[in-house]
């Protein structure tokens, strides 16, 4: 598989600069619609927008019921001191839809970086298969061993921005793993197969996101965000907190976009006083 030459001049160096004035940091929640609408769930798109002195801006808005998403994420980030034609550097999970979402809203493509969280998470799939086939009581097969020395390097590559190399070392893990389920008999197949799946996932999206994969460490002591856990916060805040699964309610995408304007307004305390609700008195 070709992968782009990327070449990264500050590799070696300690610290980075963003030259993007707004950083966005996108992602997305799934809350139960009502019976009229055509599907079973509305998507929203939360997020924060970041200045250049890290001052945040939360955001969201449902796209099937908002008339314009690209003009509601556009007045954000102008409010964050974005003006057309300036750099912005936009984190998510690599999916299309919100990289098409900001070229639109600023008619750029954007600097995108592929959350940090989603890419880890895949790495930790492998290494727990790997671990509980080392503790089943029968002896581990020696192609085990081989696997889990393999899995110890995974995370170091991504994670300072070796992507070709991580994607040819995940399919020498699938090797070890078509290896273990041959030979170690059917004690390790099902978890070798298993292994072999999660490996066939992380090698799918490192190929489909790879551009997006940067120097996560170089960015990280640069004290420049990496994953998307300010918008995984958003989710929480925003969505879960009126909208989630221990709500009994339905939404339309109309009302959902409504109620999740209103929830970010109020947690950024951007409401006018006269409208803000007031707490009854003791």
């Amino acid at each position: 598989m070709a992968f782009h030459a990327r070449i990264w001049a500050n590799r070696e160096a300690e610290t980075i600069t963003d030259n993007s004035p707004v950083t966005v940091i996108l992602d997305g929640a799934h809350i139960r619609a009502t019976t009229t609408t055509q599907s079973r769930l509305v998507d929203v798109t939360v997020g924060k927008a970041l200045d250049s002195n890290s001052n945040s801006r939360r955001f969201d808005f449902a796209p099937r019921g908002a008339q314009a998403p690209d003009t509601i994420l556009r007045g954000v980030l102008v409010a964050q001191g974005w003006q057309p034609g300036s750099a912005v550097t936009v984190i998510s999970d690599g999916e299309p839809a919100l990289r098409n979402l900001v070229k639109l809203a600023t008619g750029e493509q954007g600097t995108h970086i592929l959350d940090w969280w989603h890419l880890s998470i895949r790495v930790q799939h492998i290494e727990q298969t790997i671990v509980g086939m080392q503790a089943l009581e029968t002896p581990a097969h020696p192609t085990i061993s081989f696997a889990a020395a393999e899995a110890d390097r995974l995370r170091h590559l991504l994670w300072n921005c070796y992507a070709e190399e991580a994607w040819h070392l995940v399919r020498s893990i699938q090797s070890w793993a078509r290896r273990i389920s041959h030979f170690a008999g059917s004690v390790h197949e099902a978890r070798a197969r298993k292994l072999w799946g999660h490996c066939a996932d992380l090698r799918t999206y490192v190929g489909n996101n790879e551009s997006e994969i940067v120097g996560y460490s170089i960015r990280y002591r640069s004290k420049l965000p990496v994953a998307s856990s300010a918008a995984e916060g958003c989710v929480d805040e925003i969505a879960n907190s009126r909208m989630g699964k221990k709500q009994r309610m339905r939404w339309s995408p109309r009302g959902a976009h409504r109620v999740a304007i209103l929830r970010a307004a109020i947690l950024d305390n951007r409401l006018p006083r006269e409208i803000t609700p007031k707490r009854k008195a003791a």
